[in-house]
Formats: structure tokens, sequence, C-alpha cells
């Protein structure tokens, strides 16, 4: 069948399909018409139909297929952003438990020997060495 109608019937963007094409997973066939060249693509075993005729698929079923295949990606992204966003809630949490600890009031360290603040008050000023030139 043709890569629009296999990739509908495999659920695939057609780009997907032609990257398998060239990769080699998908087995398919350039067939050369009168308008050019088409790839006929075998399904899941499926031969391909002979050259001029193609499976067609109505442009309901096209865009049902698009339809259920966009909602599946959609339920799986939403799926997947919940999740990280749980966890970035539960990190927010800790990060703020943490911040708030940091902010708490610490209570002052309780000094082990007085402070020779008397001795430092009666030693004179020391003059800058450069000042004994001058």
């Amino acid at each position: 069948m043709p890569i629009v109608d296999a990739a509908v019937a495999l659920g695939l963007s057609e780009k997907t399909i032609r990257r398998r094409i060239k990769a080699g997973t998908l087995q398919a066939n350039r067939v050369v018409t009168p308008q050019g060249h088409v790839w006929l693509v075998n399904v899941n075993g499926v031969a391909s139909p002979p050259p001029g005729q193609s499976v067609q698929v109505s442009a309901d079923e096209r865009q049902t297929a698009m339809i259920e295949l966009t909602r599946s990606v959609a339920s799986e992204l939403t799926r997947s952003l919940s999740t990280r966003i749980e966890e970035l809630v539960r990190e927010n949490e800790q990060l703020r438990a943490r911040l708030l600890s940091l902010h708490a009031p610490q209570p002052e360290p309780m000094p082990t020997e007085p402070a020779p603040a008397a001795e430092a008050m009666l030693e004179p000023a020391r003059r800058a060495w450069w000042r004994r030139f001058w």
C-alpha cells in the first residue's frame, strides 16, 4: 500500500514510515508510474498490491486514525508531564523547608574565654611602616 495508507494502518506518521523504509525495517518497493515514482509498503506481511492499484483508505478513516493517534500521544504526554510536576512539587517543598530552616534565628554561640577587649584599647595605634620615611 502507499506510504500514506501504510501510515494510517500502522498508526505512524509518514515521516516515520519513510525513515523505517530507509533503515530497512519496513519492506517497500519503488514503482514507476506516469506521474513519477511511488513507494508501496508491505505492512505486517501483507503483500503490496500490484503496480497501478492501491488500497484506498477513505478520508474519514484517515482522519479517525490521526485523531486516535493524536489522542494517544496527548494522553501519554499528559501522563509523563503529571509525573514530572509531582516530582517538582516534592522538590519545591523540600527546598522551601530547607530555606525556612536557614532563615530561622540561630542561637548565639557562648564565648569560651573572655575577649581581650581592654588590652586592645590600651595599646597605642601603630603607624604605617611607610610613614617612618616621611
